[in-house]
């Protein structure tokens, strides 16, 4: 059984036998290699690997042409597999994780209302509300925000006293 090896011009992959390079989905462009080769050659030249693009894949569902959807589209698809024409949208930040250290660091109300809206931003995300979810993120953060700087001028009042306190004190 031969072994073949290929590279996409900076890296090397393999070995692989003839069934895991269909797998692979090279192109007739990729350069290839296997022992009795000098060098490493397209895989368009080597005449047993022309196989790869002249058997025809089968259709996974076999329909007649009046039967396939309207929005399916061949070119949607390489080597197999489905290629999305739209990068995937990821959810906003959540600030979940900010908002109850916040609530429970700091103890400070205002962090239950951060809490509130960030529960909501994945769950308004994938429902596709979309806009709102972004807007329950906006909200989150600041609230979140306006929690940690309460908490922080707090924090720095009491410090403040207490220094003026043990300075100036009775």
């Amino acid at each position: 059984m031969k072994r073949y090896f290929y590279s996409d011009g900076e890296r090397q992959f393999g070995p692989f036998d003839f069934e895991e390079l269909r797998e692979e989905g090279i192109e007739p462009d990729t350069l290839v290699w296997h022992p009795g080769l000098d060098s490493w050659i397209p895989a368009s030249e080597s005449g047993e690997l022309k196989r790869l693009w002249e058997e025809e894949k089968k259709p996974v569902i076999d329909l007649p042409d009046e039967e396939v959807p309207e929005v399916f589209n061949p070119d949607m698809y390489r080597s197999g597999t489905l290629v999305s024409q739209n990068p995937v949208e990821k959810p906003p930040k959540n600030w979940l994780l900010e908002s109850i250290l916040v609530t429970l660091l700091c103890c400070n109300p205002l962090g239950i209302v951060a809490i509130v809206y960030a529960a909501q931003v994945d769950t308004l995300f994938y429902k596709g509300e979309k806009e709102k979810s972004h807007k329950n993120s906006r909200n989150a953060a600041m609230w979140t925000r306006v929690a940690f700087a309460i908490s922080l001028f707090l924090f720095l009042f009491y410090f403040f006293s207490m220094l003026m306190a043990l300075f100036f004190g009775s």
